[in-house]
Parts: C-alpha cells; sequence; structure tokens
C-alpha cells in the first residue's frame, strides 16, 4: 500500500507565484509589443516566461527550501532530524514542457506542467523517510482573448482528446 500524500502548500505556493508572474509577463508583452501575434506564439511566450522564472528559483535553491519547509511541518514533530527532511528535499526543481503542434495533437494541451508530489512515510525504529514521487500532469491549453473580449475556440481534435486526459 502507498504512503498517502502529504501538503506541500509552501512548494505549491511558489509555482504559482511563478505561475502568476509568467502569465503578468506575458500579458504586459502581448499588449505593448506582440499584439497580433496568434496563440502559437503566446504559449511559446508563456512557455519562455514560465521556464524563467522557475530557473530563478531553482538557482537559488527555494523549490529545496519550500519542499524543506513543508516536510518539516509533516514530520519534525515525529522526530524525524533535519539532515534526513534535508536529504529528501534535496535537488527538487520545477520544469515546464512545451508541447510542439505533433505532441499536442495527442495530448491536447500547449503546455504540460507535472507535480511530483512526494509520498513520504516515516519508518518508526530507524527515524529515517522513505519518499517515492506521485506525479501528477496538468495540461495547459492556452486560448488567446480576442478584442472583442471572446475566447479562441477549442479544436475539433481538442474536444476530442482532452475529456480522455481528464483524470
Amino acid at each position: 500500500m502507498n504512503p498517502p500524500l502529504i501538503g506541500i502548500p509552501r512548494t505549491l505556493a511558489l509555482l504559482k507565484q511563478c505561475w502568476n508572474a509568467a502569465e503578468l509577463r506575458v500579458c504586459e508583452s502581448v499588449s505593448q509589443h506582440f499584439h497580433a501575434h496568434d496563440e502559437v506564439f503566446i504559449t511559446r511566450l508563456l512557455h519562455g516566461k514560465l521556464h524563467e522564472e522557475f530557473e530563478k528559483k531553482n538557482s537559488s535553491k527555494q523549490f529545496e527550501t519550500e519542499l524543506r519547509g513543508d516536510l518539516t511541518e509533516a514530520f519534525q514533530k515525529d522526530g524525524v532530524g533535519r539532515d534526513e527532511i534535508q536529504r529528501v528535499a534535496t535537488g527538487v526543481v520545477a520544469r515546464v514542457t512545451y508541447h510542439e503542434p505533433h505532441v499536442e495533437r495527442k495530448s491536447g494541451g500547449d503546455l504540460g506542467l507535472m507535480v511530483c508530489r512526494p509520498q513520504v512515510s516515516r519508518h518508526i525504529i530507524r527515524q529515517y523517510l522513505s519518499c517515492r514521487l506521485h506525479r501528477q500532469g496538468l495540461l495547459c491549453q492556452g486560448k488567446r482573448e480576442h478584442r472583442d473580449g471572446s475566447l479562441g475556440e477549442l479544436t475539433k481534435n481538442q474536444r476530442k482528446v482532452l475529456p480522455e486526459r481528464h483524470s
């Protein structure tokens, strides 16, 4: 039986902060410089900005720090030491993957964002943590807002493929 997923609110808050910053930068760029470009260009721009945000946080090890805080909150009261928590959190980074059109046709998404949530269990006798990663993917489909406020429609293929990927 798999250990339960632990909450990682600090880590996810940092992920959301990166997303919001990237989205804001894209909106500013599109309104100032790229208002005539299509969804593919804007999606690539979002991928680039999100990648930049993640790399800033990765280089300063902020995802590692936030996961360490989440693990500390979950396990320190159980006597798990800092070194053990650090071991599990070391090397955690965020990445985003752009889906080229041939991949999007299969996946239905413009961007793939995978969150690997830790399934951590504490071994009572030796006080160490066993960690497996539970992968949860998020497919992102960008749609451009037109000047009249309407959004682009899903393509026929997206309407077909996305429901299959819903779970």
